[in-house]
């Protein structure tokens, strides 16, 4: 990781995603890149590519998706969750 120029401490905190170009992204929008990336090619990956191109375009989703990431990733270490 320090050799990519990211901190461990930095990736304790937040998911981390490169993308192609060699940029870093982190929390929410790391997860949107990565789900944009990886969604299968043509129609079958569609669905997923809608869903993140929506979260962007609409300010609502992605204030959700914010949140939703923010509750995720401060209960990462919950024992009710890590069982």
């Amino acid at each position: 990781m320090e050799r990519l120029g990211v901190s461990r401490a930095a990736c304790e905190k937040r998911v981390r995603f490169r993308d192609p170009r060699g940029k870093f992204h982190g929390g929410a929008f790391a997860v949107n890149r990565f789900v944009f990336h990886a969604a299968p090619p043509g129609p079958r990956g569609l669905p997923a590519r809608t869903l993140v191109v929506a979260a962007c375009v609409f300010p609502p989703l992605l204030i959700a998706e914010l949140a939703a990431y923010e509750i995720v990733a401060r209960n990462r270490h919950c024992r009710f969750l890590n069982r």
